[in-house]
């Protein structure tokens, strides 16, 4: 009986749920405009996923169908920015995140859950974009700064024998420091990346749109040379080029 108190005693506070605040919370001012919002939203989901993704489904996962992929992963970004949305609408005085939500909508150890899994979905990502746009700055430097790394901090065979990336590693605090400066200037400065990377963006399908080869679109092994597995498979990892909606 000892024991059962106790079990039924830890299974009520690890299901408990936080009421819905009242009021907005203290801390957060609302300096930002709809089109800064927005422009946030926009720059969050439009990041590395989309460059470094693409070519990789394309070349050996979907084909010519990572058209399709995108669609399917559109689709399923858009049902969950619905799920979003009617969070946001039965919860309105929150920080809008998915804890927050789930601490009141389901209980705590749900949202204890949700809460470092997202944890560990933004150190991926950070360390995924800042790796994928590191990588670009080496083709371009004709890898200048790795091997200045490797001379300072080469690492042991028994790690691997690779060197650190340190130009991510400069990357991720200086848009650490873009952050800690305030929301503003971090909105002016994510304003002025949306235009570079729609214009490249813009860019990339013009100069691929009169550069395509028509017979990849023709017949059912040209078009879905990994069969429609490899055109879910890819969906699957085209969704990451969608994230950062939430």
């Amino acid at each position: 009986i000892f024991f059962q108190n106790r079990f039924g005693i830890i299974l009520k506070n690890i299901s408990r749920r936080k009421p819905p605040p009242t009021s907005s919370p203290r801390g957060f001012s609302r300096c930002l405009t709809t089109f800064e919002l927005t422009s946030l939203g926009v720059g969050a989901i439009l990041g590395a996923g989309i460059y470094v993704v693409t070519g990789q489904v394309a070349a050996s996962i979907a084909g010519p169908s990572i058209i399709i992929s995108f669609l399917i992963a559109a689709f399923a970004s858009i049902l969950s920015g619905l799920a979003y949305a009617e969070f946001g609408a039965r919860v309105p005085r929150t920080t809008g995140s998915a804890y927050a939500y789930s601490y009141v909508a389901v209980g705590e150890i749900w949202a204890f859950v949700i809460g470092w899994n997202l944890l560990l979905e933004y150190m991926i990502g950070t360390a995924a974009d800042a790796s994928a746009l590191s990588a670009s700055i080496e083709n371009l430097a004709a890898n200048f700064f790795g091997n200045i790394s490797y001379i300072f901090y080469p690492l042991p065979p028994l790690l691997g024998g690779h060197s650190p990336d340190i130009l991510a590693f400069f990357l991720t605090l200086l848009v650490t420091i873009l952050l800690a400066i305030g929301v503003r200037d971090s909105t002016r400065c994510t304003l002025i990346c949306n235009i570079m990377n729609g214009l490249v963006i813009i860019f990339i399908v013009v100069l691929g749109a009169f550069n395509a080869d028509s017979s990849r679109w023709k017949g059912y092994d040209n078009f879905f040379p990994f069969g429609v597995g490899g055109t879910l498979s890819g969906a699957a990892a085209c969704f990451y080029a969608f994230v950062g909606f939430d």
